[in-house]
C-alpha cells in the first residue's frame, strides 16, 4: 500500500531480463547467541524494512535523483536510534553476554577459487550486523524456498555422466 502511494510499480533496470533468469550467489552467515537474539527481538524490523523499501522504490522509480549518502545517513540514524532503544530495555548484564557476527564473502576453498579469484570475507559484530541482517531477512522473504527433493530436482536437474567427467577434467586441469 504504501509503496502504491509513492507511485511505485515493478519494473527491471536492465532491458535483457527476459532472456535470462535471475540468480542469486550469496555466501553469508549470521551467528547469534540466545542473548543476542533477545536483544535484537527488541529491533523494530519493521519500521527499518519499511525505510529501506521506501528508498529502493524511490529509486527504482527513477523519477527522482536519490542520494545513497544521504538515505545511508539516515538508515545509520535509525539503526543508532533502534539501538539504543534495545539497550535500554536491556539489562546491562545481559548485554554482556550478547554475541553477533555477520560474514559475508567468498569462501569457497576450491581450487579455482583460491588461484584465480583468491578469497576475501568481511567480518563484522556487534551493531555492525544490524545491516547485514537487514538484508538477509528480506532475502529470505522474496525467496523461493525449496521444501521437497523433488522441486530440488525440477530447478536443478542431474548432470549426465559426459557432464559430470568433463566438469571433473576441467577442475583437475585448473
Amino acid at each position: 500500500k504504501q509503496l502504491k502511494e509513492l507511485g511505485f510499480e515493478p519494473g527491471y533496470a536492465v532491458e535483457d531480463v527476459g532472456v535470462r533468469e535471475p540468480k542469486l550467489h550469496l555466501k553469508a552467515q549470521l551467528l547469534l547467541n540466545r542473548a543476542a537474539i533477545n536483544l535484537l527481538q527488541k529491533v523494530d524490523w519493521v519500521e527499518i524494512i519499511r525505510q529501506d523499501m521506501v528508498y529502493r522504490a524511490r529509486q527504482a522509480a527513477g523519477e527522482e535523483y536519490v542520494d545513497l549518502r544521504a538515505t545511508w545517513e539516515a538508515r545509520q540514524r535509525l539503526y543508532k536510534q533502534e539501538g539504543e532503544k534495545a539497550r535500554a530495555e536491556t539489562r546491562p548484564e545481559d548485554i554482556e553476554k550478547a554475541a553477533g557476527y555477520l560474514s559475508v564473502g567468498s569462501h569457497n576453498m576450491d581450487y579455482r577459487g583460491m588461484m584465480m579469484d583468491g578469497e576475501v570475507i568481511y567480518l563484522t559484530a556487534g551493531g555492525g550486523i544490524v545491516p547485514g541482517a537487514r538484508d538477509l531477512f528480506v532475502i529470505a522473504g522474496v525467496s523461493t524456498w525449496v521444501e521437497t527433493l523433488e522441486e530440488l530436482e525440477a530447478l536443478v536437474p542431474a548432470y549426465s555422466e559426459w557432464q559430470r567427467r568433463v566438469g571433473r577434467f576441467i577442475k583437475y586441469a585448473l
